[in-house]
């Protein structure tokens, strides 16, 4: 079960920003097509794991989300984000790059992160620092 404040935290993501993460065309063609060939999944299910060169990666799969999860859909593609990920990922967009033979998949344009490994696949968040204000957040 959801605590309160989880709650109240997914209605603020909610109110300010509508989903955490948009989906370009590609990217939503992409995830309808991936859901329709899992027979066991019902969500495109976004996470932030540690780990990666640069010290975060993300993390796709199709699967049926956790209680937790912040669900909404977007262009016919039910999406799940786990409720750790949402401060790493809002603002965020997802993309499917074509690029050559060897770029080939989904990627993150994350506003969060500082920077980035090559492949997209991983990147490094700000230290947050006293003082540190929230979007549309001024210090008093």
């Amino acid at each position: 079960m959801l605590t309160s404040v989880a709650l109240d935290i997914q209605q603020i993501i909610k109110r300010d920003f509508g989903a955490p993460v948009t989906l370009t065309d590609e990217a939503a063609t992409r995830a309808r097509e991936f859901i329709a060939e899992d027979p066991h999944g019902t969500h495109l299910r976004m996470m932030v794991l540690g780990g990666g060169c640069s010290g975060f990666k993300y993390h796709l799969t199709v699967s049926v989300p956790e209680e937790s999860d912040f669900c909404y859909e977007q262009d016919g593609v039910p999406i799940a984000v786990d409720n750790t990920a949402m401060t790493y990922l809002i603002g965020s967009t997802l993309e499917w790059k074509s690029e050559g033979l060897t770029h080939v998949g989904f990627e993150f344009d994350n506003p969060n992160a500082v920077s980035g490994c090559g492949c997209g696949s991983s990147f490094r968040m700000t230290p947050w620092q006293e003082g540190d204000c929230g979007p549309g957040e001024s210090a008093v």
